[in-house]
């Protein structure tokens, strides 16, 4: 959350340009500056999330095949791979 508020913040000190030396820290400066450390914090609070929820697949689960085995007069449903 708070990497999402730094993003506008230095959203908004390069469209005021708002800069600590004109010559050698101007407001693309400040801005970068502001920018990669709400990056980092993104980076951080994505690694935190992988490592706190398990790994979860989105794949579907193979379906069991039933295959009808007849012997003699009777016939049964069994489950598994074909």
């Amino acid at each position: 959350m708070m990497g999402l508020l730094l993003t506008f913040v230095a959203a908004y000190v390069q469209q005021a340009k708002i800069g600590l030396n004109p010559q050698y820290f101007n407001h693309n400066a400040l801005y970068h500056l502001i920018q990669a450390v709400a990056l980092g914090m993104f980076f951080l609070s994505a690694r935190q999330l992988t490592k706190a929820a398990p790994a979860q697949s989105y794949l579907p689960r193979p379906r069991q095949s039933r295959i009808i085995v007849v012997r003699g007069p009777r016939c049964r449903w069994v489950t598994g791979a074909p």
